[in-house]
């Protein structure tokens, strides 16, 4: 499910990187450690990753609710913590930020002894946003 969209760049026209997006959760909805979720998204192949926090919370819908999704696009979401690739603080491996699906709210979770579900994503060029 690629997006892509168009900035203005000192009068110019600019096409941004297109992210397309797994429509499913991965791991057949299961929830996983951040390790575990890192480990799904490679497997996808070439480009496919956790998203960050500002690529996941660009799909939440706030004017839904359980899960907070446009789940004609995103079937099965679960309504609840999603990982993102994102460390809490600069100096911390250790947590990360997640975004629960069931209202668009943020917070963070330890990577170890945690566990949330995962979206994959990977960036593609407009060209191929735009033909898929």
């Amino acid at each position: 499910m690629p997006n892509s969209s168009v900035a203005t760049v000192a009068g110019a026209n600019v096409q941004l990187p297109a992210l397309e997006w797994s429509a499913l959760t991965l791991l057949d909805g299961a929830p996983v450690d951040h390790a575990t979720a890192v480990q799904a998204c490679a497997d996808l192949g070439p480009g496919w990753r956790v998203p960050t926090l500002t690529e996941l919370l660009s799909l939440v819908r706030y004017d839904r609710s359980g899960p907070a999704i446009d789940t004609d696009l995103f079937p099965e979401t679960q309504s609840g913590a999603y990982w993102t690739s994102q460390p809490l603080a600069a100096m911390s491996d250790r947590d990360v930020w997640i975004v629960d699906f069931f209202s668009g709210s943020t917070g963070n979770y330890r990577k170890e002894g945690n566990f949330a579900f995962v979206r994959a994503v990977r960036t593609v060029s407009p060209a191929e946003g735009e033909s898929q």
